[in-house]
């Protein structure tokens, strides 16, 4: 199997086997011949360990990576490991991360906090990113993350036919800041 094929693979089965996936991640390490495999990768590790909450994990393996492959992207890699790091402890600081990382980081843990059914975490991060992307001017790229996940969590909201109190409400911001982000992106 090539690393090609090895994407298409785990995109494939991690929603029905997510934990077989985190237990094979390390085991094909060995498929990454370019910068853009480990990206990749490393995608695919902070996506599948995020929507499990094995925060622990992601980042052992994402240290893994880091001391055995090339990367020219290290503020990449950084936001990467902070998203699991966050995931892990919500008050972890990332105050050394730009803004645009900062929204970077905490829409995606948000977004799996919402599907881990962390909804008060979520709200606490998702709150922050929105606060921080009002600074961002419209070409930063931050608002596209935060406008498609805020769009991911409602989509995922609305499906759910007895939403509580808090998921109610956390339903109608996830909707305003899309409709929000959508004018920005707009004008």
């Amino acid at each position: 199997m090539n690393f090609k094929e090895y994407v298409a693979h785990v995109k494939a089965t991690h929603h029905d086997e997510p934990a077989k996936v985190i237990a094979e991640f390390k085991d094909n390490f060995g498929l990454m011949e370019t910068e853009a495999d480990v990206m990749m990768m490393t995608d695919l590790i902070v996506h599948v360990c995020g929507q499990m909450g094995e925060w622990e994990k992601g980042i052992e393996l994402l240290r893994k990576i880091k001391n055995n492959a090339k990367i020219n992207d290290k503020n990449a890699m950084n936001r990467y490991v902070a998203i699991l790091d966050v995931g892990n402890n919500p008050n972890f600081s990332i105050e050394k991360f730009s803004t645009s990382d900062q929204v970077q980081i905490y829409a995606p843990v948000s977004a799996a906090l919402v599907g881990l059914g962390g909804f008060k975490n979520a709200d606490k991060l998702f709150s922050k990113a929105v606060e921080l992307a009002e600074t961002l001017p419209k070409e930063d790229p931050a608002l596209k993350t935060l406008g498609y996940l805020a769009g991911y969590m409602a989509k995922g909201l609305h499906s759910k036919a007895d939403k509580n109190e808090l998921e109610e409400q956390f339903f109608l911001k996830t909707q305003n800041v899309v409709k929000a982000i959508t004018a920005k992106l707009s004008h």
